[in-house]
């Protein structure tokens, strides 16, 4: 579909190209944004890196203070506020991960396994904001020039901890957004936590 923009000087022609899992924008050749549209369910809550939590372990062997050495310290210290896109089907789930890849703005940190994989990513090119409206929280995620739709509808789950980690100065202050397809498949995407925007709203 192409649309015309007719202004006082100028005439701007854009062009949008969809298919059953992507919309992509275009000005003339150059690629203003996509968006993926895959089937998939929105979560949010805590992700407790494993390497992250193991550091921590072993630099607090010597300790003797009990308090600090117990499971629930660790991973209060460690845990990054979450939000995750949980796919149904893995084609929607792998052509969201190739887009997401295409952007050229996710490092690899952490190469797991041939399914697992923990990206990091420049503060500037990732934004994720959301809004919690009574039982209803809805936003979206930027990537690059990647948007992905987010909702939750009911919410069930207490955000209380959420928030917490979110307002909370601990380790690397950094956040995350999984997207994940058939609990074997993972990316792990890092970022600093300012980055993460969360409303509370009556």
């Amino acid at each position: 579909m192409s649309i015309l923009d007719l202004g006082r000087e100028y005439i701007c022609l854009f062009f949008i190209h969809s298919n059953e899992n992507e919309v992509t924008v275009f000005l003339g050749e150059k690629e203003l944004f996509s968006a993926g549209i895959g089937m998939s369910r929105t979560a949010i809550g805590l992700y407790s890196p494993e390497i992250d939590k193991k550091l921590l372990e072993f630099s607090l062997k010597e300790e003797d203070n009990p308090i600090r050495k117990s499971s629930k310290a660790i991973f209060d210290e460690v845990a990054l506020p979450m939000i995750a896109n949980i796919y149904s089907d893995y084609k929607s789930y792998q052509q969201i991960v190739e887009s997401l890849l295409k952007e050229g703005v996710l490092y690899l940190n952490h190469d797991f396994s041939e399914h697992i994989k923990e990206y990091v990513i420049e503060k500037d090119d990732v934004e994720v904001n959301m809004q919690v409206i009574g039982n209803k929280l809805i936003g979206d995620a930027r990537i690059g020039n990647f948007w992905m739709r987010l909702k939750i509808d009911p919410l069930t789950i207490n955000l209380d901890r959420f928030v917490e980690q979110l307002n909370k100065d601990c380790g690397h202050n950094e956040a995350a957004i999984i997207l994940t397809c058939d609990e074997k498949y993972e990316i792990q995407i890092t970022f600093p936590k300012e980055k993460m925007k969360l409303t509370l709203s009556e």
